[in-house]
């Protein structure tokens, strides 16, 4: 009895240690965690007013929570049902706050750096290149300052993400549980947002493909275990918006056009630049080390890169003199270009969403270096595409051929994911805003990844490390400056209303005027006045006797300011509470 007794705990130590081992293994879930953890301490997520367009979708969770009714102000263009239920689960322990709507979006954003990490592990990367390609997302900018709101944008991301997740697995495993777990997290994902369905009709198309080249009998169970949930929740979404119960903003076939060849060429330039410079820390950490690992590269080698900047460049400079305009937002020569969630003010154009002029952050000299970035990222991020013709170069393993590193990956699969990804981008009528292609930087992670994996050339851990922390940095500081200007607008406008000024005389910005006429919007055929800002035609009821101003406006006198703190000015600045005298 004393040997079994003894036996038993060494046998359940020796199955645990695979487990340890394993858990070990994973030490880059810890690391996010610990990064999310500092984020947190340093901009904690749980603020209580809204920022963007977090109002009009708090304001259908709030009515959901507190009335029980459902109530889609006509204001988004997306589906945004599972956004709602999302929200509402988390304002039922203590109520409904914008603190819990913000903390629900702070910990998808968490799901979706892990599901990023864990898609690149489904590709057979190691925990550090797969921690490097997960961090292209985590310390993305755009992605980082969303992440601290109720918008749509991270939520979709964190759903997408694990669907893609799913379907890798399924794919390399033929395992169809999982290809149908990820037509589960697909159709959560059309239910935020309707341009969810490319990732299953991207998988379709794989598996089709598939079938043609190697002449198998079609794998119709896995095909319509990945497709048929997330289509029939858009079919369904697109007849109930014809049908009219919900708003006609919601018919993703509305906002399907064919853009002009010129704006084409616009949108594609913008994007290419948009995508060089988000994914920086990674390119050019795996191009320092493909450089340094072989160092004879010849001129010959180095054309691609150099000319693909040198063409960057030289649209750049043509986009300087000739630059794209926008009849809301305005006209911009260099990165950011607009419309975009951060800009030379930090966030948002002029009279996008306060009133008043604004002072441009840091300078023109700092803006031409983040555009000419751009080019360079664009760059590098097509010269892995070309690492096995130019440098045939051995593997460290005789028996490690290439056929071997390229067994069971899914390359077709990846390419279509990001076709799938742009095409509704592309036919998108309306603006194309920087953060719409944040869907596309995990496959690209992967298709970089992959090529330093086939040239034995891993990225190098400092340049990925300093560019991620100054692309993080960034990010937080654009967070927090935007939180905290829209909570001192936000607060002004309640310390207006508090002296008994009716919400009708009063403008406090976008957020603000959204909020109290929620179920006003495009209800009312009123125009605003001609010297308003542009959102003012959201809310053209109001008559602008009192305004929250960044700065003085003719015609009104200063009767109160809001202090709030600026990171990206590392100063207090302030609000102006303004009141007309004229008119």
């Amino acid at each position: 009895m004393a040997t079994t007794s003894a036996a038993a705990p060494a046998a359940e130590a020796t199955r645990a240690r695979p487990f340890l081992a394993r858990l070990a293994g994973e030490w880059p879930v810890l690391a996010i965690a610990a990064a999310f953890a500092g984020m947190a301490l340093i901009l904690p997520p749980a603020y209580d007013w809204p920022v963007i367009d977090s109002w009009a979708f708090g304001y259908t969770v709030q009515q959901l929570v507190e009335a029980g009714r459902l109530v889609l102000v006509d204001w988004g263009a997306m589906s945004l049902l599972a956004h709602v239920a999302w929200g509402a689960l988390f304002s039922l322990p203590a109520g409904f706050s914008f603190a819990a709507l913000n903390l629900s979006t702070w910990v998808l954003a968490f799901v979706l750096a892990c599901a990023s990490y864990a898609a690149l592990r489904e590709l057979d990367f190691a925990p550090l290149p797969s921690l490097m390609g997960a961090g292209v997302v985590l310390a993305n900018p755009a992605v980082v300052l969303l992440s601290y709101s109720f918008m749509t944008d991270v939520p979709f991301l964190a759903w997408y993400t694990l669907a893609f997740w799913c379907y890798i697995r399924g794919l390399r495993r033929s395992a169809w549980p999982w290809l149908l777990a990820g037509s589960v997290f697909a159709t959560i994902a059309v239910l935020i947002r309707q341009n969810g369905v490319v990732l299953p009709a991207a998988l379709v198309a794989y598996v089709g493909w598939e079938w043609l080249r190697r002449r198998r009998p079609f794998p119709l169970r896995p095909a319509l275990a990945a497709a048929a949930l997330p289509v029939v929740a858009l079919v369904v979404l697109t007849a109930l918006s014809m049908a009219g119960v919900l708003s006609s903003r919601t018919n993703a076939l509305a906002w399907i056009g064919a853009p002009a060849p010129a704006r084409w060429a616009a949108d594609l330039f913008r994007m290419a630049l948009y995508l060089g410079l988000f994914m920086l820390p990674l390119t050019l950490a795996a191009g320092l080390r493909y450089a340094a690992r072989f160092p004879r590269l010849t001129l010959r080698d180095l054309a691609i890169p150099a000319g693909a900047f040198i063409l960057f460049a030289v649209l750049a400079i043509y986009q300087y003199y000739h630059p794209l305009r926008l009849p809301y937002i305005g006209t911009w020569r260099l990165m950011p270009y607009f419309p975009a969630v951060w800009s030379i003010f930090g966030t948002g154009s002029e009279g996008e969403w306060l009133a008043g002029a604004r002072d441009m952050i840091f300078g023109y000299r700092f803006w031409t270096m983040v555009t000419a970035a751009g080019c360079a990222g664009a760059a590098l991020l097509i010269w892995p595409a070309f690492w096995r013709r130019l440098a045939p170069l051995p593997l460290p393993s005789p028996r490690l051929g290439r056929e071997a590193v390229d067994e069971g990956f899914p390359l077709g699969f990846l390419v279509l994911a990001i076709l799938a990804f742009l095409a509704p981008v592309l036919l998108f009528s309306g603006e194309i805003y920087e953060r719409y292609l944040a869907g596309l930087l995990l496959p690209l992670a992967a298709l970089v990844l992959h090529a330093c994996r086939r040239t034995v050339a891993r990225p190098s851990l400092p340049a990925w490390a300093l560019v991620s922390v100054v692309f993080l940095a960034f990010g937080l500081a654009l967070a927090g400056e935007f939180v905290a200007w829209n909570g001192a607008a936000w607060h002004a406008g309640d310390r207006v209303a508090a002296t008994g000024a009716p919400a009708e005389k009063i403008d406090a910005g976008f957020v603000w005027n959204g909020w109290h006429f929620a179920e006003e919007v495009r209800r009312t055929e009123l125009q605003p006045p001609a010297d308003a800002p542009a959102y003012m035609e959201l809310t053209p009821q109001i008559d602008r006797t009192y305004v929250v101003s960044f700065s003085p406006l003719a015609g009104y006198e200063t009767i109160g300011r809001e202090e709030y703190w600026s990171p990206l000015r590392w100063s207090v600045q302030e609000l102006l509470v303004l009141r007309k005298t004229t008119g």
